[in-house]
């Protein structure tokens, strides 16, 4: 982590300049919506995990903007996901900022690699960015399970965290190549869908974790009658 961070730092930096950030009225719209998404974070796992849709956001920032500022976008929601769910402990939010950099970063350069020309109204690109979306996916969720693996020695996330929460994360994913095509096609007034998706999206996974919650609470409740 102590190397994870400065080196992700120095890659956006280095990056920036090949970025389409400056003269885009897209970075300021995504800028935002980070905000919102990072303020709309949701809790998991009796708040030791948090999810929110900033994966809609980063990942369009990534396939029109670049990675850094893909990675400049997931720093901005994971500062207002903090400030949110008042974390105090320092390496929590490094860790966190680290899962929510590294991913950004890894899916705005696998969009640079396989899509050098920009973005296109092509089967070919939407599969790029599909590509993208779950490589920020799975390092996301290997780097989350190995901190708390780390620090709680034991194993909060599993796979079948992943697969309670897939559904919306695959909405979330189909969502995300959605408003890029919409993008593509219709401009920045396109990216109102992506706002929707946010809202919907995190909705959407708060009604998930609270029946898992509930679902929980009614086990143990039927367990402690037969006891």
């Amino acid at each position: 982590l102590a190397a994870g961070l400065p080196a992700c730092v120095a890659v956006a930096a280095w990056q920036a300049g090949s970025d389409h950030a400056g003269t885009n009225a897209l970075s300021l719209v995504l800028a935002v919506a980070a905000v919102a998404a990072g303020a709309m974070v949701v809790s998991l796992r009796g708040g030791l995990v948090a999810v929110s849709a900033s994966f809609l956001v980063v990942l369009l920032a990534a396939t029109f903007l670049g990675p850094a500022s893909a990675c400049a976008t997931a720093v901005i929601a994971e500062v207002a996901a903090t400030c949110r769910s008042r974390i105090t402990r320092r390496y929590v939010f490094a860790s966190n900022l680290f899962a929510a950099m590294l991913p950004a970063l890894a899916a705005g350069n696998l969009v640079r690699l396989l899509a050098p020309h920009g973005a296109t109204d092509t089967f070919r690109f939407y599969l790029v960015v599909t590509a993208a979306g779950v490589l920020d996916l799975v390092l996301n969720f290997v780097i989350a399970a190995g901190y708390i693996q780390l620090v709680n020695d034991s194993r909060m996330l599993r796979l079948q965290t992943l697969r309670d929460h897939s559904p919306s994360l695959l909405l979330n994913l189909v969502l995300a190549v959605a408003g890029a095509g919409i993008y593509i096609r219709l401009g920045i007034g396109g990216i109102a869908f992506a706002l929707t998706a946010i809202f919907a999206f995190s909705y959407m996974l708060q009604l998930v974790e609270r029946a898992r919650q509930r679902s929980e609470q009614y086990v143990s409740l039927r367990s402690e009658e037969h006891t």
